[in-house]
């Protein structure tokens, strides 16, 4: 299992593999690290695909361009969103 983590650059308490000493604080920010270094990578490739590969350059030249909106994924921490 963990070498999997370790292939796709998932973090093991993303699977459940979590140390013992792990609590709810510190899982929130592990959730958060994982969309930062896990998934915008993936989002920046993407989108750097779609541009190159979908968008003709009268798209490019009128402004427009493919964005990821990880918003929602990145709320930040309970305490946070109520302050």
């Amino acid at each position: 299992m963990l070498e999997i983590c370790r292939a796709f650059r998932v973090m093991p308490i993303m699977i459940g593999q979590a140390d013992k000493a792990a609590t709810y604080a510190s899982a929130e920010q592990m959730f958060l690290a994982h969309v930062k270094y896990t998934l915008m990578p993936w989002y920046r490739r993407i989108e750097m695909s779609i541009y190159k590969n979908l968008l003709t350059r009268e798209d490019r030249a009128a402004g427009i361009y493919p964005k990821f909106l990880p918003n929602a994924l990145m709320r930040g921490t309970a305490r946070d969103r109520a302050e």
